[in-house]
């Protein structure tokens, strides 16, 4: 049930925001400490502005 919510809400988040953000569902390429990389995050959805980059 949490997996359908989840894609629910991916779904709708790329719909009415995917000009403005880029929507990446279940990400987890980033870490909480760089160098080395200790702590993987998972997120369940992650949305990155596109004109700035920022996250």
């Amino acid at each position: 049930m949490e997996y359908i919510f989840e894609d629910f809400i991916a779904g709708y988040v790329q719909k009415h925001f995917s000009d403005t953000f880029k929507v990446e569902p279940q990400k987890s390429d980033l870490y909480l400490h760089t160098n080395p990389n200790t702590f993987n995050l998972q997120h369940d959805i992650l949305l990155t502005n596109k004109k700035t980059g920022s996250r």
